[in-house]
């Protein structure tokens, strides 16, 4: 069990295990519990666990080809393997996902819920804002680095008065 993470109270667990269940609803609910209690009942740090864990499966999914498997063949693949590592801890196990998604869930309006929960919520949510705008900056720079080659290649002459314009600069 994580040892920097200081163990919440039991409402909170109850209140982090809900919402990892209606975030999760592919992943049985002793999973989700399992992952939730060694991290000390921690909904941020778990979610992102799993986020990471549904991020690979995506990944090396044949079904995130487009291409329709034969459901022998995906089988196969009807897991994500659960990891999480910092410092002297690890935490690994293979989740099965479930055959029919969960149908119910319980669910708080954000006033309900205990202060850390919501805490940590927000943390989460606010973290993975930040992920977004940084990779849509990095997404903009790059295709601004492919418009710029692009004109350059079409008009070579500009290179020729770019580096004119900069020697004359850097004569002065």
């Amino acid at each position: 069990r994580s040892s920097d993470l200081a163990p919440v109270d039991q409402r909170c667990f109850v209140q982090a295990a809900d919402l990892l269940m209606a975030d999760f609803k592919m992943l049985s609910s002793q999973d989700i519990k399992w992952a939730l209690h060694e991290l000390n009942g921690h909904y941020a740090i778990t979610r992102k666990a799993f986020s990471e864990a549904i991020k690979k499966w995506q990944e090396n999914s044949p079904e995130s080809s487009g291409k329709r498997k034969r459901r022998k063949e995906m089988n196969q693949y009807a897991y994500i393997d659960f990891k999480f590592e910092q410092g002297q801890m690890k935490i690994e196990k293979r989740m099965f996902f479930l055959e029919n998604k969960r149908r119910h869930w319980r669910m708080y309006n954000q006033d309900n819920l205990i202060a850390s929960v919501k805490e940590e919520l927000d943390f989460y949510e606010k973290k993975m804002k930040e992920i977004a705008e940084h990779a849509d900056f990095l997404l903009a720079l790059q295709m601004n680095e492919e418009q710029y080659q692009k004109a350059f290649a079409k008009h070579p002459q500009w290179n020729q008065i770019l580096s004119s314009a900069f020697n004359c600069l850097m004569a002065r």
